[in-house]
């Protein structure tokens, strides 16, 4: 769960960061490059951290609490996955570059192009 929390937290400060730096200038940086400027020390700080030997056995569960917990798990994964697809669908930028809602008058003329997002 951290790893998901710290990588989405890279890619979101790199891309604002790219965009920071690109906005009085008339040169684009790729965002990827510049991820993988900032996120190789991260990685290679990390490494020694992995453990591949001796890793010990994980105590078995009980079947019936380990089906419920998958369940919860799936179902709250759907619940979120649906919120994030809704979401894009309704916030985007504006002209200024701000985050805001679609106003509904525009749903039908922008709403096409919003579709791909949750493809």
């Amino acid at each position: 769960m951290w790893s998901a929390i710290t990588g989405a937290a890279l890619l979101f400060l790199t891309d604002n960061a790219v965009i920071w730096l690109a906005a009085g200038n008339n040169w684009l940086l790729p965002t990827g490059a510049v991820t993988a400027i900032f996120g190789a020390p991260l990685l290679i700080a990390l490494l020694p951290r992995l453990k591949t030997r001796h890793r010990r056995p994980e105590a078995p569960m009980r079947t019936d609490l380990a089906r419920h917990h998958l369940r919860l798990r799936l179902a709250l994964a759907i619940v979120l996955s649906l919120a994030v697809v809704a979401l894009a669908f309704f916030i985007g930028r504006s002209g200024t570059g701000a985050f805001t809602l679609l106003r509904p008058d525009l749903f039908a003329a922008i709403g096409g192009l919003r579709a791909p997002r949750s493809a």
